[in-house]
């Protein structure tokens, strides 16, 4: 950055670390590095800061770092770059003034012995003083200050000369007293002394005074079995009136494309009715890192919204590259089913790798998606994402392939075109054929967008974009929530938490009521499962991804293709983390 360029900023989750201009940042997991990053290496990279420039140089012995989804041993950083650090991305942003300065480490680390040190020291102090007496205490605040005893003695003589002095003559019972009445100047002159008043005598008999108390007739009331009859003068709410109409004749004029919640909510009810299969077939090269990483980490969010909408909608994944020596698969697959964990764990083991040359094997990817078992009466989507054509060879018969799924009315290819700068036209060219064959849509996907949330889109129908975009966004404010049900199940745990694991497919809920407080019981149940051979599959991957969002592993323990586990080293090493547990 030029002198006159803004200063940067690092912004690692919610909070943004400046950069100052002249010093060096070193980031990593070690306690002498500036900015500490959990899961990464001791100490993971260098941050060289000038006036001019901003660089990043990678320090670490194997992990590496990612620069907007490229590996690289060094880069310059500008406003909008990512950085990927073990599990962590940073952004590089503009400093507003109200990024936070990291402290050196060396600074750090002394405040923090200080800061120890005070509080040792405060609570040896306060230990002493609990050990002393009252008197001890007293005795010790005496010879300290002499003259708090001369103030507490003259305070003291001041009360009792005081309470002396305002002190007032008390009668008691037995004082005699004695009263004098002069009756002469009370008469007027000549007359003669008053007359005597006449005492009046109450009655003999007691009279009794009641309270008033007013009697209420008790009136039994009706019982009934009917429901309570609302008002009559209930107004129908317009939002859902509006909704239920599917927008209002005012909307006649508006695009086509612009449709109601009421529509929407037609084409989930039909889904939910006839079925919905989804294959997500995508290029796994080189070039596809940022789509690849995206996937990861947002494929359980789609799958959560398909559950939500279509409780019954099965899912695959295809990937693919090329042939030949340098690539060590030509495709890998997870079929359609209700397994969502299982495709889950799938792509956490899928590595941006291999390529080189520009076409790769579009063909095998399609076909092996094409292959699948799907189901009669479903919506059958298939969405191809890449960034490079197939071999023209293959072209004729790979869009004839197409053409043969598509014949069924309710068949559909869409393609997602990644890296559209890089990509050439192509690519662009095949990926329309590829649609226009398959009546479906071509689209372009950038570093911006979430392609899974573009796949649940293009499956719905890209009219419902709008309506997509609002459940995704509330089907994300409850993925964390948890019932009480699920709770009960895991800290009871024993036979009723196994029968609710091997339940088809197994809920979120139970699977966020598993990691919310892991405990040593619920994961040896959860590690006894997967290491089962009798365990259904479904059951196994399910284990398998909460064994690793508990214990933070890099992947889970099992084989997403065959549901293994993994080998004996990786089990036994669970079983002594699961120790460290509180149970």
């Amino acid at each position: 950055m030029d002198p006159v360029s803004p200063l940067l900023a690092l912004r690692l989750g919610d909070c943004n670390h400046a950069l100052e201009p002249g010093r060096e940042y070193l980031l990593g997991g070690g306690d002498d590095c500036d900015l500490r990053i959990r899961g990464a290496e001791a100490v993971h990279a260098r941050l060289s800061v000038t006036p001019e420039s901003v660089t990043i140089t990678d320090l670490s012995a194997h992990a590496g770092i990612l620069h907007n989804e490229e590996r690289v041993q060094t880069a310059t950083l500008r406003p909008g770059d990512r950085i990927a650090i073990s599990d962590e991305f940073l952004i590089v942003i503009v400093d507003d003034g109200t990024a936070t300065l990291l402290p050196v480490p060396a600074l750090r680390n002394a405040a923090a012995v200080r800061r120890a040190h005070r509080i040792r020291s405060a609570a040896s102090a306060l230990r002493h003083q609990e050990a002393q007496t009252f008197s001890q205490m007293m005795a010790s605040e005496m010879r300290r200050a002499p003259w708090l005893m001369l103030s507490l003695v003259a305070h003291l003589l001041l009360v009792i000369l005081l309470w002396w002095s305002l002190s007032e003559p008390v009668i008691s019972g037995n004082s005699p007293a004695s009263i004098s009445v002069d009756v002469r100047e009370s008469a007027a002159d000549g007359a003669d002394a008053p007359a005597i008043p006449e005492v009046a005598n109450e009655p003999d008999e007691a009279v009794l005074l009641e309270d008033f108390v007013e009697v209420v007739e008790e009136v039994p009331l009706p019982v009934t079995h009917e429901p309570i009859p609302l008002p009559s003068e209930l107004v129908e709410n317009p939002v859902l009136a509006e909704r239920r109409r599917g927008g209002s004749t005012s909307d006649t004029n508006q695009d086509a494309n612009e449709v109601g919640a009421g529509s929407f909510a037609k084409e989930v009810e039909y889904l939910q009715e006839s079925g919905l299969d989804i294959m997500f077939v995508f290029d796994s090269t080189g070039s596809m890192t940022r789509t690849i990483m995206d996937t990861k980490t947002t494929i359980v969010q789609m799958l959560d919204v398909l559950r939500t909408l279509v409780p019954d909608a099965r899912v695959g994944l295809v990937t693919y590259r090329d042939r030949g020596k340098r690539e060590d698969y030509l495709i890998r697959q997870v079929p359609l089913d209700l397994d969502y964990w299982r495709a889950s764990n799938f792509v956490q083991f899928i590595v941006a790798d291999g390529g080189g040359d520009l076409p790769e094997d579009v063909r095998a990817g399609l076909k092996a998606a094409f292959a699948q078992n799907w189901r009669s009466s479903a919506r059958r989507v298939v969405v191809l994402a890449g960034d490079a054509p197939t071999h023209s060879r293959d072209l004729n018969r790979m869009l004839r392939e197409v053409r043969a799924f598509a014949k069924n009315h309710s068949a559909f290819v869409h393609t997602l075109i990644a890296n559209p700068d890089r990509a050439g036209n192509e690519t662009v060219d095949q990926f329309q054929k590829i649609a226009e064959a398959g009546r479906g849509v071509c689209e372009t996907i950038d570093n911006r967008d979430r392609i899974l949330q573009r796949v649940l889109t293009l499956a719905f129908g890209k009219q419902y974009r709008q309506d997509m975009r609002r459940v995704i966004a509330s089907v994300d404010r409850d993925r964390s929530r948890v019932d009480v049900a699920s709770l009960h199940l895991v800290r009871k745990g024993g036979a009723p938490l196994v029968a609710a694991l091997k339940k088809r497919p197994v809920s979120t809920m139970l699977y966020n009521a598993l990691i919310r407080r892991p405990r040593q019981h619920a994961a040896t149940t959860l590690l006894n499962l997967l290491d089962a051979p009798k365990t259904p599959l479904h059951t196994r991957h399910a284990c398998a991804a909460a064994i690793q969002r508990i214990f933070r592993l890099k992947r889970p323990p099992i084989d997403p293709e065959s549901g293994d586990p993994l080998p004996d080293y990786p089990i036994a090493r669970i079983r002594s983390l699961i120790q460290q547990l509180p149970e």
